[in-house]
C-alpha cells in the first residue's frame, strides 16, 4: 500500500510539473497555426495585386455594412483562387474554417458562433483587411511597406487577455508576419504607416480610395 501511495505521489508531482509545460506547447501551436492562415491570406491578398495591375481587392465587407469589416463572403471569394480553401457542399462559401479560422478565436463564440454569423453584423472569419487599402495600389504605400499593416487577427481579445501582455499575429505589405505587441508599436503602424484616414471610415463605391497619402 505504501508503495501504491508513493506511485500515486510521484505522478501527481509530475502533472503538476508538466500539465502546464503541455498547455503552453498547445497555444504555442495554435498561435503558430495563425501565423501560418495570416501569411497565407496576406500572400494571396498580394498575388491578386501582381494580377491585378498592382491593385488590392475591393473591402466589398466594409462597402456592404459601412462599418470596420473583416475578411468575409465577398473579399474571401475574391482571394479564394490563391487559397483553394473554405468552399463547402453546394459551391457555398464556408468561411470560418481552414485559413480563415484562428485555433485560438473563441471571442463571441468563434466565427461559427451564433453572435458572429448573424445577418447583416458577421465576423465570420477570425482575421480583418485594411479598410483603408480597398483598392489601393501597391505603389501607392511608400513611406515603409514593411510598417504597414494588411492583414491581421480580428480582435485583440483573440490570443490575450486583459491581465496580460496584449498582441496579436500582424501580416505587413511587404509579404512578412510577425507577433506585435498593443498598443505599440501597433498603434504607430497602424496610424502613421496604413493609410489611416481619420475622416473616412468606409467607401462608398467600389472604385473609391479613402487612405490618406500621409500616412501611407
Amino acid at each position: 500500500l505504501i508503495e501504491l501511495l508513493v506511485v500515486v505521489a510521484i505522478i501527481a508531482i509530475l502533472a503538476a510539473i508538466l500539465f502546464p509545460t503541455f498547455a503552453k506547447a498547445r497555444k504555442a501551436a495554435k498561435r503558430t497555426a495563425c501565423v501560418n492562415n495570416v501569411k497565407q491570406l496576406e500572400h494571396a491578398f498580394l498575388m491578386y495585386a501582381g494580377d491585378q495591375s498592382d491593385t488590392l481587392p475591393v473591402h466589398y465587407d466594409n462597402l456592404r455594412r459601412q462599418i470596420w469589416g473583416d475578411i468575409d463572403i465577398e473579399v474571401g471569394r475574391i482571394i479564394y483562387p490563391y487559397v483553394r480553401q473554405g468552399f463547402a457542399r453546394r459551391g457555398e462559401l464556408q468561411l470560418g474554417t481552414g485559413v480563415w479560422l484562428c485555433p485560438e478565436d473563441n471571442v463571441l463564440g468563434g466565427p461559427l458562433g451564433v453572435d458572429r454569423q448573424r445577418q447583416g453584423w458577421e465576423r465570420r472569419t477570425s482575421y480583418w483587411y485594411n479598410l483603408w487599402l480597398s483598392n489601393a495600389k501597391m505603389s501607392a504605400i511608400k513611406k515603409s511597406p514593411a510598417l504597414c499593416i494588411l492583414v491581421q487577427d480580428n480582435w485583440i481579445d483573440t490570443h490575450t487577455t486583459w491581465s496580460e501582455q496584449r498582441a496579436w499575429n500582424v501580416g505587413y505589405a511587404d509579404g512578412h508576419v510577425r507577433w506585435v505587441t498593443y498598443e505599440e508599436p501597433w498603434m504607430t503602424h497602424f496610424l502613421s504607416y496604413s493609410g489611416y484616414n481619420r475622416h473616412r471610415w468606409a467607401i462608398s463605391h467600389p472604385a473609391e480610395r479613402i487612405y490618406d497619402p500621409n500616412n501611407l
